[in-house]
């Protein structure tokens, strides 16, 4: 163990997973203590001076100084090399459409909300409970701000985006240290860095591993390319530089790890799935199609956990190959049907966005109160 301090005891099978992977194990587990001081010195100024200025701040007005050491921090200039890396990620991403968004939903969220511990900030809040399309359409319309081409940029809208999420993180954390229930030796700081990473490799690695399961051809460089645009994301969240993964093999190792000494999905785990899987207005799907996906997205014994059905959906990855193998086969020869099948996805995450939203804006606006229950261990 790298620190004198105990891990939280919500790490468990750290034996095996210290056989499995080694010193790894030891890296990621302090980060459960460790927040993000620089967002949590943000937002208590702005706390102060009114959430407003934070908007005057992106536009160059002058700002008090954890706004301005905020916005320092992450103002690097991308790399030039870095563009065509970020460009290639986001054409990855949105060429794969309807489906990328339903491994997104069933599997990359899925596996967060299975976290007893990483849940317990999001059960708190009571956003997903109280206005769940709302919550989503917000992390979908995150998600494509960041694959846009440029979206990275300092100043871009996915990079404000990023900074936005992070200061909501700042804030649900503050509260909850505030309200003074939070059980910090079972479940480590409120959304601590070890759970910050294992967001970005839900929406890096887990997801990339869910859409090749229907058969998208995403080669090694393309995969590289996709978690580094998640690696820079990550940086503007707040995700400590030297936690994030170097490569594709080390992030899928770190996720295993995280993976491994987890507990099994608990009340809160099940309600939160049956709340992303039930949706309300816009969002209809086919009766079981949501439940079904799900299964075949997430490991077995976490769909068991999870009590999800093994019904005639859990097979679609399997039969949609058929279509999506060939279809992959001729993007790689003709780059037009590229260029089209990106901009299809372009349409449809704005489609998606617009009806989850039903004619409101995306606002991003951090949590005043925690509207969920008190915390029980």
């Amino acid at each position: 163990m790298s620190s004198s301090r105990p891990y939280p005891s919500r790490l468990v099978h750290v034996d095996v997973a210290r056989q499995r992977f080694g010193s790894l194990v030891d890296r990621l587990a302090p980060a459960l203590w460790r927040g993000d001081p620089a967002g949590d010195a943000a937002v208590r100024a702005l706390r102060r001076d009114g959430w407003g200025t934070f908007d005057a701040a992106l536009r160059g007005e002058v700002a008090s100084e954890p706004v301005r050491a905020l916005l320092d921090g992450v103002s690097d200039g991308l790399e030039v090399e870095e563009r065509p890396r970020l460009a290639r990620a986001g054409r990855v991403f949105f060429r794969t459409g309807p489906i990328g968004g339903m491994v997104l939903g069933a599997r990359s969220l899925v596996a967060g909300y299975c976290s007893p511990a990483g849940n317990k900030p999001l059960v708190q809040t009571g956003a997903l409970q109280r206005d769940g399309d709302r919550r989503l359409a917000e992390t979908g319309r995150f998600v494509a701000e960041v694959h846009r081409e440029g979206g990275l940029e300092p100043g871009a809208k996915g990079w404000q985006l990023c900074l936005r999420v992070r200061l909501m993180h700042a804030q649900v954390r503050l509260l909850l240290m505030e309200r003074g229930d939070w059980d910090e030796a079972a479940w480590g700081h409120p959304l601590n860095q070890h759970d910050l990473v294992a967001t970005s490799l839900l929406f890096s690695v887990v997801w990339l591993d869910g859409v090749r399961r229907f058969g998208f051809a995403i080669d090694a460089e393309e995969q590289e390319d996709h978690l580094h645009l998640w690696r820079r994301a990550s940086r503007v969240l707040g995700v400590e530089q030297d936690l994030l993964p170097r490569n594709v093999p080390h992030g899928r190792a770190m996720f295993e790890v995280i993976r491994t000494t987890q507990e099994p999905p608990d009340d809160d785990a099940r309600a939160l799935v049956r709340a992303l899987l039930t949706p309300k207005g816009a969002r209809v799907a086919p009766e079981g199609m949501p439940e079904g996906l799900c299964r075949a997205l997430t490991e077995p014994e976490m769909a068991d956990s999870l009590e999800l059905p093994r019904n005639r959906w859990r097979h679609a990855p399997w039969v949609m190959r058929a279509f999506v193998g060939p279809m992959e086969g001729v993007r790689a020869r003709r780059p037009s049907l590229e260029r089209r099948l990106v901009k299809r996805g372009q349409a449809y995450w704005e489609r998606v966005i617009a009806l989850g939203m039903g004619g409101r804006q995306a606002v991003f606006a951090p949590a005043r109160r925690l509207d969920g229950p008190p915390t029980a261990r």
